[in-house]
């Protein structure tokens, strides 16, 4: 049997490889294949004996062993450890491949789709197959048997009429430009020229010429009312899904709404149940009122009547009876709230408002103003669910009602004098009588808590305004500065001067909070007792100016010392060429005559350092306050640098105020 056969390479493969092991016995092989195909040389079998006078080999028979060969490139192995090595080594990517079917070739085609026209048309692989060799064969089975030209088959039966004519409808291409060499892609930024590799695609809607890049976008389209006209969007399910560029895409009219969430509105409802429980509880305030007046008409009126009644002596009164016979007090506070709204005693086990049960402790109220059953809670132990009111306590807050003839004529004395007249009262319906007292009191409250800080506001806003001012014209300044400007007119000058006045005033308005809301304490400035409850807004609005008054004063400060020094620099040149025309040398050193003394100190001198001392001061003062704040705190490890920079600041305010003199504050 010859080693090239392809059954003795596939019985030469080993353990480890997809084909099969070639450890057979030469007698098999012998059997599949005819006598005269061995080769009778020894270049193809070797025959190795062992020792025949051993006895464990003596009687056994003696087996050839094959030369092995690799089955892939035929080269000679010695032993199946080199074979298996030599194909892992060399071999495994054929093998992996022989593993699986060939698959098709991948080829690049120019695609152009004459049916649907969704697609442009470029050098591509098809989609198909980049889904797996699966996909690709079932394609091509499905290429091979379907014609592309054949019109698909009628729509199912529940599918409607409009939706079945959308097969063969196609978008109108009027407005497409039509491709020339060197065209661009339509999109700003992209300087792409357009070709079969990089792509030349149509936008389905405003049929300009882009990559395949920014066409990759999809929106349903339907066409316009004649064929002239673009295509317009659709958002119902009959518009043709069209490949449009990113401009369109961004232009789609419910673009927005696609990515907002369902919102239901329920400001409407919600405004109308306020409305209606607003209502209701007016409607029930008044009512309470109503009932209140009358009440407060039958107990006067029953007062007066008693005191008549201890007056007068009669037979009937000795007896215990009855002068008349007119119903009970109770009895007309019932009318007066209603037997419909007088809960029975019977059918009530809790309290309306705490709802607690009923016992002997616990005993039963009714309320004067609503009828409702309650608890009496005189200390408050669960929700003060109904108190005995005094007449005169409820009068005092409530004087512009309407009372009867007795209330009035009774009024100043029920007033001024502890009345014994009471009356039984839920918190439901005080809280109802005195809604409007209430509101009344609030809003005084309010007003005292806010008229201590309305010089506070504003001055603020005149800060605001004052802040505004002093960026706008810092920013001109500075830039004046930088194109020099300064010898070349005197508008810098002007900016500089009114920037000067700025800088005053809204050191001024600084000064006012100052003086208007902190007191100095052992030389030291302290917020006032009356403005404690509101510490913290006083204190950020005061630090705050400062701190913007500070930074604006030192960058002035810069740009106008800089702005003296080129004046200066340049008087004096003018000077020297004046005297050189003259013939007169006068020296820089001395550019003032020898005969007027120049004095010690500049009004523009003094302005600078008295501008110096005001911020140091106030710096000191935020230091001061800052390491009180620490001490409260107790972060001491932070206390020693403060009290360094304290003390840096008060030797430097000692070092202007020794330079000002005189002219100091």
């Amino acid at each position: 049997m010859s080693t090239n056969s392809p059954e003795l390479r596939r019985n030469k493969r080993v353990l480890g490889s997809p084909f099969k092991s070639p450890v057979k016995n030469l007698a098999n092989i012998d059997a599949a294949s005819p006598s005269n195909d061995v080769p009778h040389n020894n270049s193809n079998v070797t025959s190795i004996r062992n020792d025949i006078d051993h006895p464990s080999v003596k009687n056994k028979e003696i087996k050839p062993i094959l030369e092995i060969f690799c089955p892939i490139c035929k080269e000679s192995m010695i032993s199946l450890n080199q074979l298996n090595q030599h194909i892992d080594d060399e071999h495994q990517k054929t093998d992996e491949q022989n593993l699986s079917p060939e698959p098709p070739v991948v080829r690049r085609e120019l695609q152009i789709d004459l049916l649907n026209g969704d697609k442009g048309f470029s050098l591509s692989i098809d989609e198909g197959r980049k889904n797996g060799n699966e996909n690709i064969r079932a394609g091509l089975k499905l290429s091979r048997d379907a014609n592309p030209l054949k019109v698909s088959p009628s729509p199912s039966p529940g599918a409607g009429a409009r939706g079945s004519l959308r097969s063969n409808e196609r978008l109108s291409r009027n407005h497409w430009q039509t491709p020339a060499s060197g065209s661009k892609c339509s999109i700003e930024g992209c300087n792409k020229t357009l070709s079969v590799k990089q792509g030349i695609v149509n936008c389905r809607r405003c049929g300009k010429l882009f990559c395949n890049v920014h066409t990759n976008f999809k929106v349903r389209l339907r066409n316009g009312p004649d064929s002239n006209s673009i295509p317009i969007f659709e958002s119902l399910k009959y518009g043709i899904w069209s490949r449009v560029c990113r401009n369109c895409y961004n232009d789609k009219l419910d673009s927005i709404k696609i990515v907002e969430p369902k919102v239901e509105d329920l400001t409407g409802t919600f405004k109308r149940i306020r409305m209606k429980k607003n209502e209701d509880k007016e409607l029930m305030r008044n009512k309470i009122k109503k009932r209140f007046i009358k009440l407060v008409e039958l107990l006067v009126d029953e007062d007066v009547k008693k005191k008549q009644r201890k007056s007068q002596i009669s037979k009937w009164n000795l007896f215990g009876g009855s002068d008349t016979n007119e119903p009970t007090v109770l009895e007309q506070a019932i009318e007066i709230v209603g037997h419909d709204n007088w809960m029975e005693d019977s059918k009530t086990h809790n309290c309306t408002i705490c709802y607690i049960h009923f016992n002997m402790i616990t005993r039963k109220h009714h309320c004067r103003l609503c009828g409702s059953i309650v608890c009496d809670d005189l200390f408050g132990e669960r929700k003060l669910c109904s108190i005995m009111v005094p007449i005169n306590q409820l009068l005092d807050k409530l004087k512009n009602l309407n009372y009867g003839a007795n209330a009035r004529s009774q009024f100043l004395f029920l007033l001024l004098n502890e009345c014994s007249i009471r009356f039984r009262c839920c918190i439901n319906c005080k809280n109802h009588l005195l809604y409007e007292w209430k509101q009344s009191q609030q809003a005084k409250l309010d007003l005292n808590s806010t008229d201590k800080l309305v010089p506070l506001f504003e001055t603020n806003k005149l800060l605001i305004i004052l802040k505004d001012q002093i960026v706008r014209y810092m920013n001109r300044f500075e830039y004046l500065f930088q194109k020099n400007e300064a010898t070349n007119g005197d508008e810098i000058e002007q900016v500089r001067e009114k920037l000067l006045v700025y800088l005053k005033d809204y050191e001024g308005c600084s000064n006012q909070i100052k003086q208007s809301f902190y007191g100095r304490v052992n030389n030291a400035l302290k917020l006032r007792p009356e403005f404690v409850d509101n510490e913290r807004l006083i204190n950020n609005v005061y630090r705050g100016s400062v701190f913007f008054l500070q930074d604006n004063l030192v960058k002035f400060k810069l740009l106008s010392d800089k702005l003296s020094e080129l004046t200066q620099m340049e008087l004096e040149d003018s000077k020297n060429h004046f005297a050189q025309i003259e013939g007169v040398q006068i020296s820089k050193n001395s550019p003032t005559p020898i005969g007027t003394p120049e004095p010690r100190l500049t009004k523009k001198q003094i302005r600078e350092l008295r501008e110096q001392l005001m911020v140091m001061n106030e710096q000191r003062f935020l230091v001061e306050n800052l390491i009180d704040d620490t001490i409260k705190q107790r972060k001491f490890d932070e206390l020693g640098s403060l009290k360094e920079n304290k003390t840096e600041l008060i030797k430097r305010i000692n070092e202007l105020e020794k330079e000002l003199g005189e002219f100091g504050f």
